[in-house]
C-alpha cells in the first residue's frame, strides 16, 4: 500500500466515524440488496461489535463471525469462508 493510499483510507475512516449514529442507521436500513458481513472476533482494526450493530440495521444481512480469528479471518478460514461466500452468492 502506498503512503497516499494509506492516507486516503485514514481520511475515509475519519469521515465515517464523524457520521452520527442515527444518520448511519438510516443509511444502513436503506440498503435493499443482501449483504454478507464477515469478521474475526479478535479483529483489532474492525471490531466485531461494529459488524454486529450494522447487521442489526441492514434488513437482508448475514453475519459470519470467526471466534478464533482476527483481521485475517479469511486467510485463517479460507475454505470455510469461500464456501460461505459461494452459498451467499447462490453458487
Amino acid at each position: 500500500m502506498t503512503e497516499d493510499a494509506a492516507q486516503g483510507q485514514l481520511a475515509a475512516v475519519g469521515r465515517l466515524l464523524a457520521v452520527e449514529w442515527e444518520r448511519l442507521q438510516a443509511q444502513l436500513r436503506a440498503i435493499s440488496q443482501p449483504v454478507l458481513y464477515a469478521n474475526g472476533i479478535h479483529d483489532v482494526m474492525i471490531p466485531a461489535i461494529g459488524s454486529d450493530k450494522a447487521v442489526e440495521q441492514v434488513p437482508d444481512s448475514t453475519l459470519l463471525l470467526y471466534s478464533d480469528a482476527g483481521h485475517a479471518f479469511l486467510f485463517q478460514h479460507i475454505d470455510e469462508f469461500a464456501a460461505q461466500v459461494n452459498l451467499f452468492l447462490g453458487k
